[in-house]
């Protein structure tokens, strides 16, 4: 059965792709793109007959090596673009991910209403937009309000006639059908913001995956006190968008993530992300001359990015999911609340520490160095990432006890040690016109003279947060908070 619907995806793929080349062959342009990125959605029908999750997969993966060398020759003119577009590997990428979700988890409605959203929505949204394009400029130009509209429109539909079709009848009446309108309603306000923002065909990954996340999420675990979180957060992200705190796809993140963890790890976990982010962009905006200073050398700067967000947050998304599979196992809850202290607790270090007059030493060498570069520490550095880790700790307190407060806390100041010790150590650094090591690029194409040149900041603290993960874990183990 399943190679038989493995032949019937390709004859169908192909098959589109082949009328598409046909029919708009004197017109190799957006019509006959969006006609393929319609029509091949549609293949979400099929892959729900797959009873093997490798199989169904298959098919999605072989295309994400087509469509990588059809981007690069030309293979397919039909649904390529002339420009540096990544759109149909994340396009075939999405596929994969929402086929093995629905396997993984048993979440029917995730697939369907993701990449039918991504298909349709965001298919008609560049037509439509085309079509009807205002004259008053558009906050996510390129993109249009016409196009945003209709990815609305879309959303709300595939998202309530799916829940109603193919959701599980004893959810609905749980919920009642009113509540299936309200997250037909919201996930078309997210789908029409998550398309606007997206950039270089980032949307045919973020808005399937972000707007399945959302409706699934909503549909079996969503109450009242949810869709009342959901658009305080909303409320709170769409602000910090509005005064660069955020970029858009920062804003994306941030949002996914905090439905992720209210929904699956609880109210005091998704605060502790809000504690994280408004202590953290509370301390960042304290400046002085030595800290003015210090930020020319420093390789963040500026508005949060999706990149930010997702390093500072992904492992607490894992263990909330772990914690989703084993719900016997509370040593998850307790190490998300880890990870946003030590997330924390490094922030405090590095913000404050560059403020005060004493010495900026090496965490490695004990020397000293550049104020501002990474491995570079203080003793005011020290108690900052301890108060930033303390102050966090407190979200733990209802679940665990003073324990938990001290475990927490500690665990996190480990974690600013970790993350010195990493950014010394392998961090990419540049040298400046003045001999000065820096952790910023002094221009273009400029090659690290120390550390490895992948290893970004961003890297750095995601690495150290999954690192503070494992010792956290073996600390429990004779510490025995759980």
């Amino acid at each position: 059965m399943n190679i038989l619907l493995i032949g019937l995806s390709f004859l169908y793929i192909f098959s589109v792709i082949g009328f598409s080349t046909i029919i708009f062959k004197k017109n190799q342009g957006e019509l006959s793109r969006k006609f393929i990125h319609i029509m091949v959605g549609n293949w979400i029908f099929i892959s729900v007959f797959f009873t093997d999750v490798k199989a169904a997969i298959f098919v999605p993966a072989v295309f994400i090596i087509i469509n990588i060398w059809s981007r690069k020759y030309k293979l397919i003119p039909s649904m390529e673009r002339q420009d540096d577009s990544w759109g149909t590997v994340y396009y075939s990428i999405s596929l994969c991910v929402a086929v093995a979700v629905r396997f993984a988890t048993g979440w029917n409605i995730f697939p369907i209403i993701g990449i039918l959203i991504m298909a349709y929505g965001d298919g008609l949204a560049a037509l439509v937009g085309k079509k009807f394009r205002g004259r008053k400029p558009y906050f996510f130009s390129p993109k249009t309000l016409a196009g945003s509209v209709t990815v609305f429109i879309v959303a709300i539909a595939v998202t309530i006639i799916t829940i109603l079709t193919v959701g599980d009848p004893k959810n609905i009446v749980r919920i009642g059908i009113g509540t299936v309108y309200i997250i037909g309603f919201c996930n078309g306000f997210l789908s029409a913001f998550i398309e606007a923002a997206g950039t270089k065909g980032s949307d045919n990954l973020t808005l399937p995956l972000g707007s399945a996340l959302f409706a699934t999420l909503a549909f079996y675990y969503g109450d009242i006190f949810f869709f009342v979180y959901f658009i305080f957060s909303a409320g709170v992200l769409l602000l910090s968008l509005k005064f660069r705190l955020l970029t858009p796809d920062g804003v994306i993140a941030a949002i996914l993530t905090a439905i992720t963890l209210y929904l699956l790890g609880g109210v005091w976990i998704a605060m502790s992300l809000y504690t994280f982010y408004f202590l953290g962009s509370i301390v960042s905006k304290i400046k002085n001359k030595r800290k003015l200073e210090a930020d020319r050398f420093q390789e963040t700067g500026g508005a949060r990015t999706w990149k930010q967000v997702v390093c500072n947050s992904l492992p607490a998304c894992i263990l909330v999911f772990c914690k989703y599979f084993s719900p016997e196992n509370i040593e998850f809850s307790l190490l998300s609340f880890v990870v946003f202290a030590a997330a924390n607790a490094d922030t405090f270090s590095s913000e404050i520490g560059v403020l005060g007059k004493g010495k900026v030493f090496s965490i490695i060498t004990g020397k000293n160095i550049q104020r501002g570069v990474s491995g570079g520490v203080s003793w005011g550095g020290f108690f900052a990432g301890l108060t930033g880790g303390f102050l966090s700790a407190w979200l733990a307190f209802p679940q665990f006890g003073y324990q938990g407060v001290a475990f927490v806390t500690l665990i996190a100041f480990l974690g600013t040690l970790i993350d010195s010790i990493l950014g010394a150590l392998f961090q990419r650094k540049y040298l400046t016109k003045e001999g000065i090591i820096s952790d910023k690029k002094v221009y273009d194409n400029q090659k690290p003279i120390k550390g490895f040149s992948w290893m970004s900041n961003n890297t750095v603290n995601l690495i150290s947060l999954f690192i503070i993960v494992v010792v956290g874990y073996i600390v429990n183990l004779i510490w025995k908070i759980t």
